[in-house]
């Protein structure tokens, strides 16, 4: 019997996993509203037209049809199937033209983000599947922000983040300045429930991939994602949110592959909503800072997690003494616990040090055990006595990990071995 098998939670997980929470209802393809296929001019408004349809109606299809797309951001909305066809390429590009701003997270902060490529909040029956693929390129996400006014919001961002640490209060209007600092993520659910991923081909992110947000009853399958060498691109956050199944996943991404996050300091502690009942089965990942990842964001807590069959093998990452009571080791799992800012690794993470150095976790501390302060490596973002405080309390209070079986070791992760998406059973 294997873990997954032991689960206390899987049952019923599997069952809505089979169940038809996303039925098909009437069709409404993309070229009826005006779309062109062979990438001339913006499919923006026809897809948004095809979904305000499909609304009307009281939910259904929206397909889209083998051909190639440009198009701006796609709200989803509840009982509704984005049905991407094998064939089909929805290019989103990297522009602030159309690019609106809401209510969400980001890193474990509550905050004024830009609306996601392709997402919603308060959704309920929703699929993204296919055989499609939908891309865009992080380079030109990056040389967005690194715009002038960007930079100028950056700022604003970075005195919101010291505010938050202090637990000051911080105006909606300071949020709105420095939103456009931020970049969206590809796929983002927030406040949702039954909520299926399957079957698409991701190239590109402008930052999280797939960002699983204060979401319930979510699967996740079969999916290919690859986004390395991107800057911040995790293949997939879970983040506050209950009940997730992935599995069959192909991740080549520019920074954590399968990520669990419950929020940040003291903005986090304020939420304090888990992440619970994750089951991770069967992906490969080939490129990843760290195949499956918590935190460093863990404030609201992390509860009954599985993985199974699902490695990396080109990382040397371990799971270290974290504080976690009977925490057991495995390739291919890296922890980030407590404040978000202390960090230790069992092995050095690439690129972060230079040779014959301990290794740096890119937030000013020493891995590996060191003591020694590098007062002239970020020392700006040293942790306070006040975050330290929250650390303890966060890793007594907040940070409890069990997985099936004897509920007191992570599930040891077994590598897998590197295939091309073309030969993997997805």
């Amino acid at each position: 019997m294997n873990l997954l098998s032991r689960s206390r939670f899987l049952p019923a997980l599997l069952l809505f996993a089979g169940a038809n929470a996303w039925g098909a209802g009437p069709g409404f393809n993309i070229l009826d509203y005006g779309a062109r296929n062979d990438g001339s001019a913006s499919a923006t408004t026809a897809i948004r037209s095809a979904i305000q349809a499909a609304k009307a109606a009281g939910g259904g299809t929206v397909y889209v049809p083998a051909g190639k797309y440009v198009t701006g951001p796609i709200e989803l909305v509840s009982n509704l199937v984005l049905q991407i066809d094998a064939g089909a390429v929805l290019r989103f590009e990297a522009s602030r033209d159309g690019l609106t701003y809401t209510k969400g997270r980001l890193e474990g902060t509550e905050c004024i983000t830009p609306v996601p490529l392709i997402g919603g909040h308060d959704l309920e029956n929703v699929a993204i599947r296919g055989r499609g693929t939908i891309t865009t390129d992080n380079a030109q996400w990056m040389n967005l922000v690194r715009q002038p006014d960007a930079a100028a919001a950056r700022t604003v961002w970075t005195g919101i983040l010291k505010a938050l640490d202090l637990r000051r209060p911080v105006a909606l209007e300071d949020f709105q300045k420095a939103a456009p600092s931020l970049r969206p993520s590809f796929i983002r659910t927030m406040e949702s429930k039954n909520i299926l991923i399957e079957g698409i081909h991701i190239v590109g992110s402008p930052m999280w991939t797939i960002h699983i947000l204060y979401s319930q009853n979510v699967v996740i399958r079969g999916l290919t994602i690859e986004t390395f060498p991107g800057v911040n691109t995790d293949g997939m956050d879970i983040d506050s949110s209950q009940d997730v199944l992935i599995s069959n996943c192909y991740l080549d991404t520019g920074d954590d592959a399968i990520c669990l996050k419950s929020g940040k300091d003291a903005d986090g502690l304020r939420v304090n909503r888990p992440t619970a009942n994750v089951a991770i089965a069967n992906c490969t990942v080939h490129h990843g800072h760290g195949a499956v990842v918590l935190g460093s964001e863990t404030s609201g807590g992390i509860h009954n997690i599985v993985a199974s069959n699902s490695g990396e093998p080109r990382i040397r990452t371990g799971f270290p003494d974290t504080g976690f009571q009977g925490a057991g080791t495995g390739p291919g799992v890296h922890a980030h616990t407590g404040c978000g800012k202390s960090c230790r690794a069992a092995g050095p993470l690439p690129g972060r040090h230079r040779a014959g150095e301990q290794g740096f976790c890119g937030h000013g501390h020493v891995s590996g055990g060191g003591s020694r302060r590098i007062k002239e490596h970020r020392a700006r973002r040293q942790c306070t006595r006040q975050r330290q405080e929250g650390h303890r309390r966060n890793r007594r209070r907040h940070l409890e990990v069990t997985v099936a079986g004897a509920y007191s070791k992570i599930a040891r992760v077994t590598l897998a071995p590197i295939a091309p998406p073309s030969q993997l059973a997805i």
